[in-house]
């Protein structure tokens, strides 16, 4: 099955560290790649530790892309490609651990693997992935496979690919009036 956790509100990305939780606490191997984000927010640092649990990201953050310099937005688009195609290279490897002795199917209790996509909404529309390879490449890893997805303003395609979505709505934010992140709230 596939998860989007969408919008403008804030909760996103906690919604998938949640049920990335969720997942290693029922002993579910999980693969979290994070996207145009650096990897020191709180609940990043928590799921870090937690067995089970694959965290990955690009080498290089350079800030919001929309501020990124013509061979920084490069350097992310290609990092951003490989982070996305490790993600699923390991994806499958679980896949094919879990797979039952001289049956070659996964056991029906759960999925085999988590794969959470944070910020996926925001490669696609900035053009660092591209959306054939990605949708193939998902379509590929069903069912054996929980996917998570965040972000704003989704494709048609990855909405048309979920069988949940959560928009998370903003009413209002401190950020609104001035307010920047908070270590330990908003990051």
């Amino acid at each position: 099955m596939v998860q989007l956790y969408m919008g403008d509100g804030k909760g996103k990305t906690c919604a998938a560290a949640g049920a990335a939780l969720r997942a290693a606490g029922s002993g579910i191997p999980v693969i979290f790649g994070q996207f145009l984000k650096d990897s020191g927010s709180g609940e990043i640092q928590v799921l870090r530790r937690l067995p089970g649990l694959t965290l990955l990201h690009t080498p290089h953050h350079f800030g919001f892309f929309d501020r990124q310099t013509e061979a920084q937005k490069d350097v992310t688009k290609a990092e951003s490609r490989e982070l996305f195609r490790e993600a699923v290279r390991r994806c499958r490897t679980e896949i094919s651990g879990a797979r039952k002795p001289n049956t070659g199917s996964v056991p029906a209790e759960g999925p085999a693997c988590m794969l959470v996509l944070d910020e996926i909404a925001a490669a696609f529309r900035y053009g660092l992935l591209e959306e054939p390879e990605v949708l193939d490449a998902m379509r590929s890893l069903l069912p054996e496979t929980e996917i998570i997805l965040t972000g704003r303003d989704p494709s048609p395609g990855l909405m048309g690919l979920a069988d949940y979505i959560s928009e998370i709505r903003k009413v209002r934010h401190p950020y609104d009036l001035g307010v920047t992140a908070r270590r330990g709230v908003e990051r």
